[in-house]
């Protein structure tokens, strides 16, 4: 099973991109992270200085060149909070969402209770249950049984014993 290292709740979205070929999934997921980014960061007064220090940020460019997720990651949390005050069960949504960084994800729920923002606390716990059973839905529960038997290994010993692809994705001096 290819997204076997995936959380299960990024299972949906890298089953869609993985219907295109390899290079149009990457363009398609670079793309994606800078406008989510882009529009969570300068919504709704688009300045072309703010976007275009946006895009030569080092962290931006690492993200796109590299493929990771942190644009993605940053435009849900960023969204989240900047959408909470106006429309609390949409940053609630985009909360949600991002559960598939728990890290970042468990003081989000923690900030919501101290706030008493209880449709945002709603709305991102639905949709935290929804992305956890969704998976189970269309592949079948052992898509979490494969993710805490096999992947929480390799992540441990990605972490433990500096192991594994993640290390060449690493930040190295040189």
């Amino acid at each position: 099973m290819e997204l076997l290292f995936l959380p299960t709740s990024a299972f949906l979205t890298a089953a869609l991109v993985g219907l295109a070929p390899y290079s149009i999934a990457l363009t398609l997921y670079r793309l994606s992270g800078l406008i989510a980014f882009i529009l969570a960061v300068s919504a709704p007064h688009y300045k072309r200085s703010v976007i275009l220090l946006l895009i030569i940020a080092p962290m931006t460019s690492f993200n796109i060149i590299i493929g990771q997720n942190g644009l993605i990651s940053a435009a849900l949390l960023i969204g989240g909070l900047r959408l909470l005050s106006y429309h609390p069960s949409l940053a609630g949504v985009l909360f949600g969402l991002l559960a598939f960084k728990p890290i970042i994800g468990l003081l989000i729920p923690l900030l919501l209770l101290i706030r008493k923002d209880w449709s945002a606390f709603i709305s991102a716990s639905l949709t935290v249950v929804a992305s956890a059973l969704l998976p189970i839905l269309l592949w079948g529960p052992e898509v979490w049984t494969l993710f805490f038997s096999q992947a929480i290994e390799v992540q441990q010993n990605t972490l433990h014993y500096a192991t594994g692809i993640g290390m060449h994705l690493a930040l190295k001096i040189f």
